[in-house]
């Protein structure tokens, strides 16, 4: 049932991010339940130009801002690359 619990874990991430503000942070575990990636491909995506900044909250913790993220996948949905 290891397909279930990882539905399960991303729709509670995509819960949580819907309730949250707009300039709430998530931690890449977070980030990376709400495109349905793993964090790896997270990391990746986070080295391309295009994808948004990450921010750094101390010298190593680092997470993106809700809005920016759903910013980025509003762009591609769009046919933005």
């Amino acid at each position: 049932m290891k397909i279930s619990g990882s539905r399960n874990t991303l729709a509670a991430a995509l819960q949580s991010a819907r309730a949250l503000s707009n300039q709430t942070l998530v931690r890449p575990k977070e980030a990376a339940a709400m495109l349905g990636i793993s964090r790896k491909h997270l990391y990746a995506l986070a080295d391309q130009p295009n994808f948004p900044k990450r921010i750094h909250v101390s010298d190593r913790v680092v997470a993106w801002r809700v809005a920016d993220i759903e910013a980025w996948i509003d762009t591609r949905a769009q046919g933005g690359v």
